[in-house]
């Protein structure tokens, strides 16, 4: 690599980063930019900085710089930088040329593949370790080798072990008498830094590596190298090669031990020797770099000049590089000795300016990677002695197939070089020998578990006088190719054949032989229109292309032909491929193609078009004209939006560069529409015409060409701020005019009176000498001042946002330990700051103020309420936010204003941040109240719970804030997310409990006749007590309303039962029947439940079809026929107008779908809507579950669009669709429930499940109970059936107990924990049990499951160890979720539980309160799931043992294996409950717990049956047994 390709190399590792302060300090930067490796301002000398200013960075590879040019913009504390390539070599700094060691690259780079490409540098020291102990050595000889052979190279250290691994005596280094050891611990492995040496931290000095028998040598190239400081007592042989192009300081000194050497390592060292001798040869330098060139300078006048030998003392120039942006360039001399002339007459004028010349130094290199298509000329004599290797894993290194093959697994021996075709994914090694092939070929080889495919390698035949040529720009014409390689390469050239599909590659005939390498060195120093061309030999074809024949010519005419010698001359066609419009011909011999091209062919009356077919050109004309109809002209405008606006502003009135830009626009086929103003975006649109040869090329990156070029040429327009103070700002204006510094085509100026501001902007150069010009005169009038008055007063006004942000981050302190003779007075009444002293110090405090403020980020979170904002504003609640803020490392404030809150920080994602801590710190609830409860908000027990929750919560650092708006809504503001969820319920408990609620007694009209009639007396002595109570008794004409609170409520039932009761009998005597069935509580109501939101959820055994409710639902099939069922009874009785609108509906839409409904009005019903639905028909499928769900959602929200507040479903499809009834009763209740949840301000208020069938309507309870909250109502059936609320008679004593569960004395205590049963590190239960239990329960649970995790709901059974029961049941659940899916695994859990314990015969069980801890299992629904799943086991036991989930595991761990279901059925019939306590054991702590469960204990308790008959009393104990105070 010769010295323009290694700057060109380090120049595509560059990027141009501009927004950063010329001043910043590189330390600053880096962490932007963490990839980084060094970087510098990009300023040429004699130019002022910038404020504004550029700087280039350098990265270890061309792929970390490209990954910050695709992005294009960075935002970071200096502001929006912009960030493009470094298009420029002669901006590199000549230290990093002069770094970038060939041999050592500082990182690992890439191919096109993302494979890790060639490479001989720094390996990670654990991946070298991993390579020799996969090639079979011990860890310890692996350590030893590589300490001793300097952690550099696997191949060494395994020269090394093998050869002085025996004679190594412990010393650091082999045969080494008193030696100085270069690391503290000489067999441990060495703590090598994985950085190149030369990019090293300033202050670290890596330690010296000695030069061992094996150490490769090219590592040390320019450092001088000692010889061990020891006595060796065998003769050396010494080797010195000397780097011409250093000292003889810096020679590398190479010393062998002859009588040591291997084969293998004299064969390595002489191969090292070699590299140097090729790798450093010396070339005196024919190119300078020129800096401080002037604005007007041209490549042309440069030439010019340094040819003239009297002005610059220099010679024939051969090659000029001009960097108009930097102004630099680079002269290339054709004779060396120029150089040292020019320099010798430094310094230069030109142009009438003082230019810098330097000497740009090259170095010779010979690239050790080299292309795989330039190997298809490898000699047969060395072809016999490399393998192809293919089937490598894109993820294996290079290195790592080196060292495989080289080892004892492959041919033992060296790799002379490894070369790769990425295309083909094909590895071709060379050996120094046959025998090394013979190896390995037919053996097998696996590397990262890949088995590779290992064969000798035959090279491809290549012509000796044709050349593949890329990269030719389309403006090349044959003839100008051909002038070219014949002046460049002095061969004449035959014929050129251009690619169809790619006009950038050419095959190019010569009339003679030729070698590659000398006419791709040829093209290398000489570029063709800029672009240096890729020369690749040329595979011998066996193809030739057949065109222009007979429409009726088939491909077996044309085999039949060429295979015939007599006609064709030629014979021997291996295939014929027909394409369209041409045919591709294959012979066996390609001499065979080559003489058919030069023969005339005729078939079908049609003269053949034949020509020689090269692969590496493509595809022929008609396929690539066939792409080129595919590339469309109608690209996108290009919408510019984000120029810096005073850029833009000076484009908007710079109509000269606005010509700049648009004609290099036009060139890359863009047209540019300039905007009115800064607010409007800039338009490009593409100009590109379809007969453009290189269209399809142009249009794949003319976005991105464009883009590249526009901020290309906007990088040369520039912005400089001059800042100055009050008192000298009007002498600077007239110092202005009187200059006329006004503004020109190149250069507008802006003044900024307020803050005393000049802002330049344009061209660069002009800015620059306006800005000269400006600084000059500031400087003029503040030494004017100065000398009149040393010290001046300024005051300087800011937001008060700018001011408290300025304070965050200590800016005033830092400024004043800056400028100690600057007095600074911070106004905090007002967002002032007055500033006292000299001039100039004041001009840097003010430069450095806005260069900070231009940084903080602005960011508006939507409004909020106004008590948000005085809860905000407490001084407590606004401390804790600030110390969150300052917890979490972030620098930035907010401000309150209009109901919004405004971030102000130095990053986006600061603001972000904080944003996030005001959603996580300040919590919002919001509770709405009822109409009939607004006075409960403004009544003395209302504050006085407000004021309890307020203590009760301060003294933990926690602040509450609750308030009522107008007792329609009260809003809970608190800083912590779990107390305000609490507080909420508590909240909502507090309406519930003394709130005012309807409950409603229906009636027949002829039944409320009946009770006026006959016992008017008592309801009204009944009501005269309750209005005592603050209970209203309200008589409707069909039913009883009870208003009141709960207390109130119950009061009133017990006053009213007795009398109904009564009423009840002497109806029943005298035969009064009801008229519409379904009266809740009394008649055939079955059970009564309450929706989250408050909606009531009924179930009815009666006729649906003549309730008096808003909406009745029909079940309907896909014809709407009404021809059986429910659907005829209800069109039969609704007359005629339902039937007559299901047809016409019928005949205007066609059927209905599954999941569907359709309204018509009732007829003669009672009712207001009839709404028909067609259900699913049973499958067994999942999706008859989202049919019937969706199906539910139509018929509610039809309801709900007309405002209806009632309606009743039956069990929809479970009659002729053969619908299982649990199934349907229990989606249908889940998806009421889900409806609810979706749209809580539903018009509904009471949802009737109903049905005639008593069976049915018991179903429909249990689904119920599982899914919403019991009512207060307890109905009764007038079956005197169970409602699923009660507990049986036959239930076992349930006891609920406040105490440790650790201290429980029962058969068997119930944990709860993880599903991979870590005990100590679950929760507070299983830390109990684990402590009080000992470590033995967390062994056994460990080794009986050992990496398995426990299900959901299932069990794990371990001893109880030390505590006071036999057994421990572990289970896991999962995290709470409102669908009611965590509920249904909790009874699942409960139910195994008791199950299992009757398996072990056990007679005790206690339960703690199942998942109320930290799965956020509320305890109200606990409470209730608990009482309600032990109550079904004893109801039911049989049915509970075949469905619990444990069984099986059970019966293995019983009997040892899986039973047959005749034991199973046997097991069953004989499950007898055997527990007689259950124990729910509560902790003390938890108040809300206790409660819960006492609520559900009370609502538990027998009460008297309304209509006189028994009803079964729980055993449930109300005894605590020792409850703790």
């Amino acid at each position: 690599m010769n010295a323009n390709e290694k700057r060109r190399n380090v120049c595509s590792k560059c990027i141009i980063v501009t927004g950063i302060h010329s001043k910043t300090p590189f330390d600053q930067i880096q962490p932007i930019f963490p990839e980084s490796r060094c970087g510098q301002p990009l300023i040429s000398a004699g130019l002022s900085m910038s404020d504004n200013g550029s700087w280039i960075l350098k990265f270890p590879t061309n792929k970390d710089a490209r990954s910050y040019i695709d992005k294009k913009y960075v935002n970071c504390s200096e502001g929006h930088l912009v960030v493009s390539p470094c298009d420029c070599p002669c901006d590199i700094p000549e230290q990093w040329i002069l770094d970038e060691n060939d041999s050592v690259p500082p990182c690992e780079e890439v191919n096109s593949q993302g494979r890790p490409a060639t490479r001989v540098g720094f390996i990670p020291a654990e991946h070298l370790l991993q390579q020799l102990t996969d090639m079979g050595f011990s860890k310890d000889d692996s350590i030893k080798g590589l300490f001793h052979t300097g952690n550099r190279d696997a191949h060494v250290a395994t020269d090394w072990i093998i050869n002085y691994k025996d004679k190594d005596s412990g010393l650091p280094f082999p045969m080494l008498q008193n030696p100085v050891l270069p690391y503290q611990n000489a067999h441990n492995f060495p703590p090598v830094p994985m950085l190149d040496p030369r990019y090293s931290p300033q202050g670290i000095v890596f330690p010296p590596r000695p030069q061992c028998p094996g150490y490769p040598i090219g590592y040390h190239q320019n450092v001088r190298i000692q010889s061990p400081a020891y006595q060796i007592p065998t003769v050396l042989r010494q080797h010195s090669v000397e780097n011409p192009s250093v000292s003889k300081d810096s020679a590398v000194n190479v010393t062998v031990h002859p009588q040591q050497d291997s084969p293998r390592q004299k064969s390595q060292q002489t191969n090292i020797v070699q590299n140097i001798v090729q790798k450093e040869i010396p070339e005196k330098s024919k190119a300078i770099k020129v800096t401080n060139l002037p604005v007007e300078t041209t490549e042309e006048n440069l030439r010019l000049f340094f040819e003239n030998e009297r002005r610059s003392g220099g010679g024939d120039v051969d090659d000029v590089t001009y960097d108009s942006h930097n102004a630099s360039a680079v002269v290339t001399f054709v004779e060396d000795n120029v150089v040292e002339t020019i320099l010798a007459r430094s310094p230069l004028q030109f142009l009438k300016a003082d230019i810098g010349v330097e000497i740009y130094k090259r170095k010779v290199h010979v690239d050790s990677r080299k292309d795989l298509n330039q190997e298809h000329c490898l000699s047969k004599d060395i072809s016999s002695c490399v393998v192809e290797v293919r089937g490598v894993k894109t993820s294996t290194q290079q290195m790592a197939l080196q060292y495989y093959f080289e080892g004892k697994h492959g041919a033992d021996e060296d790799i002379k070089h490894i070369d790769f075709d990425e295309e083909k994914n094909i590895y071709l090694l060379t050996f120094e020998s046959e025998s090394a092939v013979d190896k390995i070929v037919g053996k097998t080889h696996t590397i990262d578990k890949a088995l590779l495919e290992v064969r000798k390698y035959v090279p491809p035949d290549r012509y000796p006088n044709k050349v593949l040529v890329k990269d030719i720009k389309s403006t090349v014409s044959k003839e100008g190719l051909i002038n070219y390689l014949e002046g460049r390469t002095k061969f004449d050239v035959d014929d050129v054949n251009f690619s169809e599909s790619d006009p950038s590659t050419a095959v190019v005939t010569f009339c003679e032989e030729i070698q590659i390498d000398e006419i791709q060195q040829a093209c290398e120093k000489k570029s063709l229109e800029k672009v240096k061309l890729q020369i690749k030999p040329v595979i011998v074809s066996n193809c030739i292309i057949v065109s222009e024949f007979s429409e009726k010519t088939t491909d077996n005419s044309l085999e039949y032909y060429f295979d015939n010698k007599r006609k064709s001359g030629v014979e021997r066609v291996a295939n014929v491929q027909m394409e369209n419009g041409y045919c591709l011909v294959y012979f066996e011999d390609p001499n065979d193609a080559e003489n058919a091209c030069q023969r005339s062919h005729t078939i079908d009356n049609c003269q053949l078009k034949v020509e020689m077919f090269y692969e590496c050109l493509g595809p022929p004309s008609s396929e690539a004209k066939e792409d080129v109809e595919y590339v469309t002209t109608d690209i996108q405008p290009l919408i510019l939006s984000n120029v810096n606006p005073t850029v833009l502003q000076f484009l908007i009135h710079s109509g000269t560069s606005q010509d700049i830009v648009s004609r290099n626009m036009n060139e890359i086929h863009a047209n540019i529409t300039w905007p009115s103003s800064t607010f409007e975006p800039i338009k490009i649109e593409c100009s590109l015409s379809r007969d453009n040869p290189d269209i399809k090329q142009i249009a794949e990156t003319w976005e991105q060409d464009v883009r590249f070029c526009f901020e290309k040429l906007i990088r040369d327009i520039t912005v400089q701020r001059h800042y100055t103070v009050r008192e000298i700002w009007k002498g600077v204006l007239d110092e202005m005019n009187a200059q006329q510094i006004k503004d020109t085509d190149s250069a507008i100026i802006s003044f900024n009176n307020e803050a005393c501001e000049i802002h330049v902007v344009g061209q660069k150069s002009f800015v620059l000498q306006i800005s000269n010009k400006i600084e000059r005169i500031l400087t003029e009038k503040t030494d004017e001042v100065n000398k009149t008055r040393q010290l001046i007063c300024d005051d300087v006004t800011i937001e008060p946002f700018q001011q408290s942000i300025l304070q965050n981050i200590n800016f005033w302190s830092d400024m004043e330990n800056k400028y100690p003779e600057l007095e600074i007075d911070v106004l905090m009444t007002k967002p002032m700051v007055k500033l006292k002293g000299m001039i100039s110090d004041i001009n840097m405090v003010k430069m450095e103020m806005y260069a900070k403020l231009s940084c903080v980020k602005q960011h508006t979170f939507g409004k909020v309420s106004l008590d948000y904002i005085k809860f905000l504003s407490q001084p407590k609640v606004e401390t804790l936010i600030k110390n969150e803020i300052k917890a979490c490392g972030i620098c930035g404030i907010w401000e309150l204003d209009n109901n919004r809150i405004t971030i102000y920080a130095f990053t986006a994602d600061d603001t972000t941040a904080i944003e996030n801590i005001f959603k996580n710190k300040i919590i919002c609830m919001k509770i709405s109240v009822e109409d009939q409860n607004k006075t409960l908000c403004y009544s003395k027990d209302w504050k006085q719970f407000v004021e309890n929750i307020k203590q009760e919560y301060q003294d933990n650092n926690i602040f509450i804030q609750i308030t009522s708006h107008h007792g329609q809504e009260i809003m809970i503001l608190c800083t912590a997310q779990i107390e305000a969820k609490t507080i909420r319920e508590r909240i909502q408990d507090f309406i519930f409990e003394n709130g005012r609620s309807e409950q409603t007694i229906h009636f027949s009209a002829h039944q409320m006749k009946f009770i006026k009639l006959r016992h008017q007396d008592k309801i009204d002595l009944a009501k005269m007590h309750l209005q005592a109570n603050n209970v209203d008794v309200d008589f409707e004409p069909d039913c009883i309303v009870v208003k009141g609170n709960k207390k109130g409520k119950k009061a009133a039932m017990d006053e009213l039962a007795p009398i109904i009761k009564l009423m009840q009998s002497q109806m029943k005597k005298e035969d009064v029947r009801p008229k519409v069935p379904g009266g809740l509580g009394f008649g055939s109501a079955v059970a009564s439940f309450i929706a989250e939101d408050g909606q009531s959820v009924m179930v009815l055994c009666c006729d649906i079809s003549g309730l008096d409710v808003d909406v009745i639902v029909s079940p309907a099939d896909q014809q709407l026929s009404n021809s059986g069922g429910l659907s005829k009874i209800i069109a039969e009785e609704g007359g005629t107008h339902i039937q007559r609108e299901c047809k016409d509906y019928r005949r205007s839409h066609g059927l209905l779908n599954e999941g569907e409904v359709f309204s018509t009005s009732p007829g003669t019903l009672k009712c207001k809507m009839v709404v028909h639905a067609v259900g699913p028909v049973w499958q067994k499928i999942k999706s008859n579950e989202k049919i019937m769900t969706k199906c539910v959602y139509a018929i509610l929200s039809e309801a709900d669009i007309k405002h209806f507040q009632t309606v009743a479903i039956p069990a929809l499809s479970t009659g002729t669709s053969k619908y299982p009834i649990d199934e349907a009763a229990n989606t249908i209740a889940l998806a009421v429930r889900g409806y609810f949840r979706k749209y809580p301000d539903s018009s509904l208020k009471t949802v009737y499940l109903c049905d005639i069938a008593a069976k049915v309507a018991d179903i429909f309870v249990n689904a119920a109970s599982r899914i919403f909250k019991s009512s207060d109502k307890r109905p009764t059936t007038s079956r005197g059936g169970r409602d699923g609320l009660t507990v049986a008679q036959h239930i076992p004593q349930i006891e609920v107990v406040i105490k440790d569960l650790a201290q429980m004395q029962v058969d068997v205590i119930v944990n709860t924990t993880s599903q991979d049963l870590q005990l100590d590190q679950s929760g507070a239960v299983s830390a109990s049990l684990l402590k009080h239990g000992g470590k033995s329960i967390l062994q056994e649970c460990q080794r009986q499951h050992r990496g398995t995790l426990l299900d959901f709901g299932a069990i794990a059974v371990t001893t109880g160890g030390s505590l006071k029961c036999k057994f421990i049941f572990h289970g896991a659940l999962p995290e709470w979720k409102r669908d009611g899916s965590s509920l249904q695994i909790l009874s699942k859990f409960i139910i195994n539980c008791m199950v299992t314990a009757t398996q072990r015969r056990c007679t005790s069980i206690a339960f703690p309160s199942i998942g109320t801890g930290r799965l956020n299992y509320p305890p109200g629904e606990v409470a209730n799931e608990m009482f309600k799943s032990v109550g079904q086991y004893f109801q039911n036991p049989l049915q509970a043992f075949q469905n619990s989930a444990t069984i099986q595991q059970n019966m293995t761990h019983l009997y040892g294996g899986l039973m047959s279901n005749r034991q199973l059925y046997q097991q069953q019939q004989q499950h007898v409950p055997t527990v007689k306590e259950v124990h729910f054991v509560l902790y003390h702590k938890d108040v809300t717990t206790i409660t819960a469960f006492d609520d559900e204990e009370a609502r538990r308790q027998p009460k008297a049956s309304v209509d006189g008959e028994a009803v079964s009393k729980p055993k449930v104990s109300t005894r605590r047994k020792d409850r703790l105070s």
